[in-house]
């Protein structure tokens, strides 16, 4: 917007860019303005949202405007792709396009603190894109930890508390669900038992279904235990969970 005290009117991008940041800030639809303002007329170049360094296409990417991802594909910069912001909001066709046009080893998947897509979609509970991304080479990483926390996929999805996710992610050929995050060197399994009690019983099922896949070596950090299962069902009975 222009200065306080000019009489210079906002240029089209200004006018863009203030609607565009609040369908950000509502979640609603870029189709209209897009189509009011054609994307030739906005600086593929330039931050719609400085704070954050998104650009034309991670707003549509977000915004889960299709027709828009396909003019501007093309124009992903580093950081958080288009591709992790379609993916949080859970629009897995634009996932799915952007995808088709990525280079082999252009390293879209990973942005610069090692969050991937799954990441994203695992954690934002969006179980359609989490299994496409888990059906391309390229975002199927599920061991895969981000360089800030040190989680993996599965550890995002026990702190979202979707149990059917955790399944789906377990059930996925070489998971590793013994990895220690970086904060406090928790496993999912320890993870999932620190999560607070919910009605629909979605922590007992996670709890159940690592402890199954588990095996003698839960963490450093509780020491090592003979009998896993039989400690933490003992556990889980005095609380009245079972």
């Amino acid at each position: 917007m222009p200065a306080a005290g000019t009489d210079d009117p906002p240029s089209r991008f200004e006018i863009v860019r203030e609607r565009l940041l609040q369908v950000v800030e509502e979640n609603g639809p870029t189709k209209q303005i897009v189509t009011d303002y054609p994307l030739s007329e906005i600086p593929h170049d330039k931050y719609i949202y400085t704070e954050l360094q998104l650009n034309i296409l991670h707003i549509v990417a977000m915004a889960g405007d299709l027709d828009s991802v396909k003019e501007l594909r093309s124009r992903t910069i580093g950081g958080l792709t288009a591709v992790h912001f379609a993916a949080s909001r859970g629009h897995t066709e634009v996932v799915k396009e952007l995808v088709n046009c990525l280079e082999p080893n252009t390293g879209a998947g990973v942005s610069d603190h090692g969050f991937t897509p799954l990441h994203v979609a695992t954690y934002k509970v969006h179980s359609e894109t989490v299994e496409f991304l888990l059906a391309d080479h390229h975002f199927s990483n599920v061991n895969a930890q981000d360089e800030i926390f040190g989680r993996t996929a599965l550890h995002f999805a026990v702190l979202a508390g979707h149990a059917t996710i955790v399944e789906r992610l377990m059930g996925v050929r070489g998971v590793n669900v013994r990895l220690t995050d970086r904060v406090r060197k928790l496993t999912p399994l320890l993870l999932a038992a620190m999560q607070p009690r919910d009605e629909d019983s979605s922590r007992l099922r996670m709890v159940k279904m690592l402890l199954d896949k588990n095996a003698e070596h839960i963490n450093d950090k509780v020491g090592i235990f003979t009998d896993v299962r039989g400690f933490f069902t003992e556990s889980l009975q005095k609380l009245t969970l079972i």
